[in-house]
């Protein structure tokens, strides 16, 4: 079993995972709005956090709304179906 290699503080980030020495969590956020302008329209929102180190800031992380083209970000993202997968 993969475990996380460094200390992440949010207890809402699920592990999913290790991906170039990086330890991989996807974040769910369950209606954010897609625009600040907006805050009617909300959908989902996805955040893969990729850490690093043990310090706060060790961290890289991405974000992208539930039917918005996320494509662009597939070799990032593919870690995240690894989530679903475990469903």
């Amino acid at each position: 079993m993969i475990t996380p290699k460094f200390k992440h503080d949010c207890d809402k980030c699920k592990f999913v995972g290790r991906l170039d020495g990086k330890d991989c969590y996807v974040h769910v956020t369950a209606s954010a709005p897609v625009r600040a302008h907006d805050p009617h329209e909300c959908r989902t929102m996805y955040t893969l956090i990729m850490r690093d180190g043990d310090d706060g800031p060790d961290y890289i992380s991405t974000s992208f709304f539930e039917g918005l083209d996320w494509r662009s970000n597939y070799p990032v993202w593919e870690i995240v179906w690894r989530m679903f997968d475990d469903r």
